[in-house]
């Protein structure tokens, strides 16, 4: 007699099964490398040569892709000259080569930076920063004069010497900024909405008060 009804098992056989299961990691894989690729290509990777930045005060210099500020300056920065989107992820790693002469000294990134001149908080923008003596991560808003938004505690202390990453998303008026340790870990972050944003576009840089410091690997990638 003929069994009226057959199971799942009886109507594919393994070798089928195991095709379709296969069909479909390759699949999996193609989605995951278009993804990448299209973040890459949306991806630049920002010169370290003097050439490509405009200082705001500082002693800067450009050895083999690292980017340092010499000056214990309050407040110097170096902006690239590269056109950025408006909406952005951009990442830094920066380097503490010396202790602060004050309590609260730090550096970090700046975004979205508009008329911009020669003083400690003499721009339109954000800053994201660490501040090494606090064990703190920093992110405020600058109208020539600094509006602290977030301070958030780091998980570790920062040494001097190390590498550490910032990385910084804004879309439209909504911020996410991270630090991470030279194994790759989160040591800090803060996520918000600005409602008094005003900065929605502009240029992007290194700032430092009362610390020397280098940086390198600065990439931007605009955000969709």
């Amino acid at each position: 007699m003929i069994p009226l009804h057959r199971t799942a098992s009886s109507r594919f056989s393994p070798a089928w099964l195991a095709g379709v299961a296969a069909i479909g990691v390759l699949i999996a894989v193609a989605l995951a490398w278009r993804a990448h690729r299209h973040a890459v290509q949306n991806s630049s990777v920002l010169s370290t040569a003097l050439k490509d930045w405009i200082p705001y005060e500082g002693a800067w210099v450009s050895d083999q892709g690292t980017l340092g500020n010499l000056r214990n300056g309050r407040g110097d920065k170096l902006v690239s000259n590269s056109a950025v989107p408006d909406d952005l992820l951009f990442s830094a790693e920066l380097r503490f080569d010396s202790e602060s002469d004050m309590q609260w000294g730090d550096s970090g990134v700046i975004l979205r930076a508009t008329n911009l001149a020669r003083g400690t908080d003499a721009f339109y923008g954000y800053y994201l920063g660490l501040r090494p003596v606090s064990r703190e991560l920093l992110l405020g808003r600058e109208e020539f004069d600094y509006v602290n938004l977030a301070i958030k505690p780091l998980s570790e202390p920062l040494e001097l010497g190390a590498w550490y990453r910032l990385q910084v998303r804004a879309r439209g008026c909504h911020l996410e900024a991270s630090a991470f340790n030279k194994q790759g870990d989160e040591i800090g972050s803060a996520s918000l909405d600005d409602r008094n944003c005003r900065s929605l576009r502009g240029a992007v840089g290194l700032r430092s008060y009362s610390m020397l410091t280098s940086w390198r690997h600065l990439v931007v990638r605009e955000l969709r």
